[in-house]
């Protein structure tokens, strides 16, 4: 967050709570005290914020109500994130339609593009960054949006010169503008055509001239408006009102569930396949054309006289291939059994399509199909670490402060070596799908691992969704915690000596006391860890597990020996409203899960791909 984001909160803070305390804003502002002080001085003294510290509430406030109604920050003041969002939108509005917004909305783009230069940011990566690719697209005249948005606007009438497509010639027409709409990468104007006597939809790239009248616009009320057009499906108005039930199939299913056709609509799974769809239209038009759009994918089931004018076209078409299609070239069948694996990945995909959260829970498995090892067993470390087999020394003896005490060239050997083999590992493709399947979910994807490697920052998840609940190997604290200081490891540089594994050099020190530094992960018998930063990662988690209401955790690689990530999983299937809460395990040899849960007896990569193949996102 920027300093001037922050300023802008803290005077939002203000004005919503009247009284805040420091304890607020250090937890909303996610900074220190020492820059919360350096930004309330700047308030104070520069910007002349009558704010003070009041001693009996223990919290910041205006001096009254008086001053607090007073100030104002100055200038246009936006955030960057909203000057980026208020950019975004002209941006998306010119590709639109490149000449409406320009000559009116220069000044006040020029403004955003000097706050956004002045925190360091580029304006111009906007239109780098954001692309509109306009199908179908027809261009209208500039001029004659602008007639008609005044005319809309100031309730005054507008003389058309109307020609659809198709017509000959034009229609003179008088008309009462309701209200314009932009559909499907056309302009339409919504009037009362006083030539019909009805209400009708004009499209604004039909209009050859148009010009205002000084007549008042007649208003119809919206319930008749709404009546007549909005009722049906898309832009053209019918007479009789009548609901379609469309059943839509394979990937057709999937795509259709996640659409909205109209705003009555009513949808519901058959089973994992198939998708009913139920919804009103007036003329069928548009709506057959969608139906087609689908093609073997769906099926008209009701009205009969709508399934009739789809089979029609159907059959016309048929007819303009028919050639083609006279001697049909036997197909065989493809096999529907499925195995086990795929028959669960295919019910895993189905409720993480259904999902507005993904919680994805890692245990050592996971970094297996990287060539990470996992350290399974005695045999499994020493065949990782074979001067450590050779002195017969498993990983619990490695793996504990008292090793960098006594041996601290050992100690660093070990750790030293995970450290440079993490930061050369590249993460295997099951993270860049799980988090492109965070993306299509409304909350996203949070990460819990009991994993130290970085890997998932390293595959490109947030750093504010990933919660490592034993630390990371990549940040470090005093061996002795002489205070409470963890630091970045991105200094470090490990020289091993692999056949011994032992530490050669200089040691890492403790700036503060001289001591031995250490990773910053929890080992066995640890009581020296400082677990603040894992415990903010929690928190951050916790806040994260209130949001999505349709919640899948797929669990990966996490095994029964520790199982902090086993039971992490498990319990949120046991809180209060956890209902639509669903757990997938994938664990090549401890795969079984709670009654509900899913299970893939695979290592994590086969697993998460096997899900994609159905998933298809």
């Amino acid at each position: 967050m920027s300093q001037s984001e922050r300023l802008f909160r803290i005077n939002q803070l203000l004005h919503e709570r009247r009284v805040v305390p420091i304890s607020m804003f250090l937890d909303e502002l996610e900074i220190s005290r020492a820059t919360f002080k350096r930004d309330m001085d700047y308030l104070r003294d520069r910007l002349r914020a009558p704010i003070i510290w009041d001693r009996e509430v223990r919290g910041y406030r205006f001096e009254s109500a008086q001053a607090a109604g007073q100030f104002e920050l100055p200038g246009l003041w936006f955030s960057a994130k909203e000057a980026i969002a208020l950019l975004s939108m002209q941006h998306v509005l010119s590709q639109l339609e490149p000449s409406l917004l320009s000559g009116h909305v220069g000044p006040f783009q020029t403004r955003l593009r000097t706050l956004l230069a002045d925190e360091g940011l580029d304006p111009d990566a906007v239109s780098r960054r954001i692309r509109l690719l306009p199908s179908q697209h027809r261009p209208i005249e500039a001029a004659h949006f602008e007639a008609i948005a005044h005319a809309v606007m100031q309730r005054q009438r507008l003389a058309l010169s109307y020609r659809p497509a198709g017509a000959a010639v034009a229609t003179e027409r008088t008309v009462s503008p309701q209200r314009l709409t932009h559909y499907r990468n056309a302009w339409y104007l919504e009037a009362w055509c006083h030539l019909r006597n009805a209400i009708r939809s004009f499209a604004l790239d039909s209009i050859e001239c148009v010009s205002l009248l000084p007549e008042t616009a007649l208003d119809i009320p919206d319930e008749e408006l709404q009546q007549a057009q909005d009722g049906g499906y898309g832009i053209f108005s019918g007479n009789d009102r009548q609901w379609a039930r469309l059943k839509f199939s394979g990937k057709a299913a999937h795509y259709v569930s996640r659409e909205t056709w109209h705003a009555e609509q009513h949808g519901e799974w058959q089973d994992v396949e198939t998708y009913l769809l139920d919804l009103p239209y007036r003329g069928d038009r548009e709506l057959v054309m969608d139906i087609l759009r689908h093609g073997a994918d769906v099926e008209v089931l009701d009205p009969p006289e709508l399934r009739k004018t789809v089979a029609d076209q159907l059959q016309a078409a048929v007819t303009q291939y028919g050639a083609e299609l006279l001697a049909p070239k036997p197909i065989n069948a493809p096999s529907l059994n499925l195995s086990p694996l795929h028959s669960s990945a295919r019910k895993a995909a189905d409720r993480i399509r259904h999902a507005d959260g993904l919680l994805i829970t890692a245990g050592a498995g996971m970094g297996v199909d990287s060539g990470l090892p996992d350290f399974r067993g005695d045999n499994g470390f020493w065949e990782a670490y074979p001067a450590l087999g050779k002195a017969n020394l498993s990983f619990m003896d490695v793996a504990c402060p008292q090793t960098f005490r006594t041996d601290p060239a050992l100690a660093w050997g070990f750790y030293g070596h995970r450290l440079k083999l993490y930061r050369e590992t590249q993460p295997h493709n099951g993270f860049k799908l799980l988090n492109r399947w965070g993306e299509r979910l409304l909350h996203g994807a949070s990460i819990f691992t009991s994993n130290v490697d970085g890997q998932f920052q390293k595959a490109g998840f947030s750093e504010q969704r990933i919660s490592e609940c034993h630390g990371s190997i990549h940040h470090l604290q005093c061996l002795d915690a002489c205070s409470t200081h963890i630091e970045s490891a991105d200094w470090l540089v490990p020289e091993i000596d692999t056949d011994n594994c032992r530490w050669i050099g200089k040691l890492p020190a403790c700036q503060q006391c001289g001591a031995l530094l250490r990773p910053n992960i929890l080992m066995f018998g640890d009581w020296e860890w400082l677990g603040q930063r894992s415990d903010e990662q929690r928190q951050r988690l916790n806040r994260w597990l209130e949001k999505p209401q349709r919640l899948v955790i797929i669990e990966l690689g996490a095994g029964t020996t520790i199982a902090t990530v086993r039971r992490a999983g498990e319990r949120l299937l046991h809180r209060e409203n956890a209902e639509n809460t669903s757990l997938i395990r994938i664990n090549p040899t401890e795969s079984e899960g709670p009654t509900g849960s899913l299970s893939l007896a695979c290592n994590a990569l086969i697993g998460i791909e096997a899900i994609a193949e159905t998933l298809s996102w």
